[in-house]
C-alpha cells in the first residue's frame, strides 16, 4: 500500500458572510435567546475514504515532522458505512528538550460558529509517548498556543493499542469565533515536570511506535442558525492527489 504524501499547503476556503465585531455580538446574543440551539457538526475527518481531507466540511489533516504510514484500522465508535479506517503516523524521534515540535494537525473554516469543540479518537502503539498537548491556532498556523484550555491542552493516553477519546472546550476563546483560519494540533511530549518520555505499556520508547487518530469532529453552534461548511468546499482546498511517497512535513 502507498504511503500518503503531506504537503504543507495553506486552506483556501469559498467565500462565505462573514461577521465584523458587531455582527458577532449580534449572533452571539440571538444564539443565546434561541430555544433549543444544538451544536452542529462543522468538520470531521473519518478518513474512512483513504483521504486527509475532511468528510464533512471544509478541512485538511496533515503531519508535522512526522510520517504518515499505511492507514490503519479505524476506532469502532466511527459507524460510518464503508471501510473504517483511521489516520496513522509515526517518526516521533524528540527528546525532552524538542518536546511538542511532532505531531499532526488540522485545519478548518469555522465562519459563523462560536462555542467550538474538538474531539477525537487516539490509539497509541505500546512505545510511543503517551503524553500530548492539544494547541489551537487562529492565523492558520502562523503561530500556536494552548491558552485558556484545560490542563493547559495537556492530554495522556493512558490505554495501549486502544482507542481513547479526547475533548477540548474551544468555546469562550477569543478569536476562535467565525474564524475562517482555525488550525489545531497534537504534538507529542515528554512526562510534565520531567525530562522522561513516557509510554502507557512501560516499555522503553521508540521514535517509529505510532499513533493512530480517528473521528477527528469540529462542533459549534451557529450564529444566525445558517452556517454550514459547503460539501462541495473540499475542491477548493487544493489538496487532492495525497497518495504517494512519505515525506516529513513542518507544521
Amino acid at each position: 500500500m502507498k504511503q500518503c504524501t503531506c504537503s504543507d499547503l495553506p486552506i483556501v476556503s469559498p467565500a462565505r458572510p462573514r461577521f465584523g465585531r458587531a455582527g458577532i455580538a449580534a449572533g452571539v446574543a440571538a444564539a443565546a435567546l434561541a430555544a433549543g440551539a444544538d451544536a452542529a457538526v462543522v468538520t470531521k475527518w473519518s478518513f474512512n475514504t483513504g483521504s486527509l481531507n475532511a468528510t464533512t466540511g471544509t478541512g485538511a489533516a496533515r503531519a508535522f515532522r512526522t510520517t504518515v504510514l499505511p492507514f490503519s484500522a479505524g476506532a469502532a465508535a466511527d459507524t460510518s458505512p464503508g471501510t473504517n479506517r483511521a489516520m496513522r503516523v509515526n517518526g516521533f524521534d524528540f527528546t525532552a528538550a524538542t518536546a511538542g515540535t511532532r505531531g499532526v494537525w488540522f485545519a478548518t473554516d469555522v465562519s459563523g460558529y462560536d462555542g467550538l469543540r474538538v474531539t477525537w479518537h487516539q490509539r497509541n502503539d505500546l512505545a510511543s509517548a503517551q503524553w500530548a498537548r492539544f494547541q489551537y491556532s487562529t492565523n492558520n498556523g502562523q503561530s500556536y498556543t494552548s491558552a485558556g484550555l484545560a490542563r493547559g491542552g495537556l492530554y495522556k493516553i493512558t490505554l495501549s493499542n486502544t482507542f481513547s477519546r479526547v475533548s477540548f472546550d474551544l468555546s469562550g476563546i477569543d478569536g476562535l469565533t467565525d474564524n475562517p483560519q482555525l488550525r489545531f494540533r497534537m504534538v507529542a511530549m515528554n512526562a510534565p515536570g520531567t525530562s522522561v518520555i513516557t509510554t502507557t505499556s512501560g516499555q522503553a520508547f521508540r521514535p517509529s511506535a505510532s499513533w493512530s487518530i480517528d473521528g477527528v469532529t469540529v462542533t459549534g453552534t451557529a450564529l444566525f442558525g445558517n452556517a454550514h461548511p459547503a460539501p462541495g468546499a473540499l475542491s477548493l482546498l487544493g489538496v487532492a492527489g495525497l497518495a504517494g511517497g512519505r515525506r516529513r512535513r513542518g507544521g
